[in-house]
């Protein structure tokens, strides 16, 4: 029973870590590209690095992400307009 608490503990925490705003920069936050969180942001990494999130899809809205286990990133383009890009681990991929 401890470990079924631990396991939804741990998804939890994942799933903590999401909606990571930012501003949207020189960053590329393209479907395919691996991001790493870093602080209260994320970071473009390449996606052998251990800890690394896959982007999957680019949505509208959070809700619109297949797998509501994983976190996603908030990204605000310059004009202010928000999209959500979703995440997956890349070692999974």
């Amino acid at each position: 029973m401890a470990l079924i608490v631990t396991a939804v503990l741990v998804v939890v925490a994942v799933g903590g870590y999401v909606g990571i705003s930012l501003k949207r920069g020189d960053t590329d936050y393209s479907v395919g590209k691996c991001v790493q969180q870093s602080g209260t942001k994320a970071t473009v990494v390449d996606c052998s690095v251990e800890g690394a999130y896959r982007i999957t899809s680019n949505v509208d809205s959070e809700s619109q992400c297949t797998d509501a286990k994983q976190p996603w990133l908030a990204v605000t383009d310059p004009a202010g307009k928000t999209t959500y890009r979703c995440l997956a681990p890349a070692s999974s991929s």
